[in-house]
């Protein structure tokens, strides 16, 4: 697809529909320019499990990066191993990554950065880091459209966007509700030709 320069918002509508993408979602402002909407994007969410919404189960010993030992239970450490992070019954955080396991105040992001709702990770070759990302049918399950591309994960690759949706079980089911394939507009990459 050609990429779109400052047309206006009839001149971006009229490139896009000529490329055969849809048009740009109704709430994006008509100053926006280098902007990219397609559809059939992967959408995943992930979460933070919490260790108290687990069940009664095996418990797991594990030492971390600075060689504390703790116990936790199975099902809550397989969670925190595939999400990344997860809230302990102790009011920290237990998160896996580069192998180890760690202990922060806070969820973390791929830069070290509290996690927050409205993030997303993508792949940085498709997006640029910290870009506005915009995935409109979702906005009915998270109360927004709009996230920040801040994250990234070892599964995110190609057209696959995967939505931070918070803690708990809440927060999980949120993340059934929002996977699908979906549109997803994005400022394109200075390498995309």
């Amino acid at each position: 697809m050609e990429l779109i320069k400052g047309r206006g918002l009839a001149g971006l509508i009229a490139s896009l529909a000529l490329t055969g993408c849809t048009a740009v979602p109704p709430e994006l402002s008509s100053s926006t320019t280098n902007l990219r909407c397609e559809d059939n994007w992967r959408i995943t969410g992930y979460y933070t499990p919490i260790e108290t919404d687990f069940s009664v189960a095996p418990y797991k010993s594990l030492t971390l990066k600075n060689d504390e030992t703790y116990r936790f239970k199975l099902n809550f450490v397989n969670a925190v191993r595939i999400e990344g992070w997860g809230k302990t019954r102790f009011g920290w955080y237990l998160g896996y990554f580069s192998g180890h396991w760690h202990k922060s105040q806070t969820p973390l992001n791929s830069i070290g950065k509290p996690l927050v709702i409205g993030e997303v990770a993508v792949d940085n070759r498709i997006i640029p880091k910290q870009s506005q990302v915009h995935i409109p049918n979702i906005k009915a399950h998270l109360n927004r459209s709009e996230f920040i591309a801040s994250d990234v994960g070892s599964a995110i690759k190609q057209k696959h966007v995967d939505v931070y949706t918070g803690e708990g079980d809440q927060a999980r089911h949120k993340t059934y509700a929002i996977t699908g394939f979906h549109q997803v507009c994005y400022p394109t990459a200075a390498t995309i030709s």
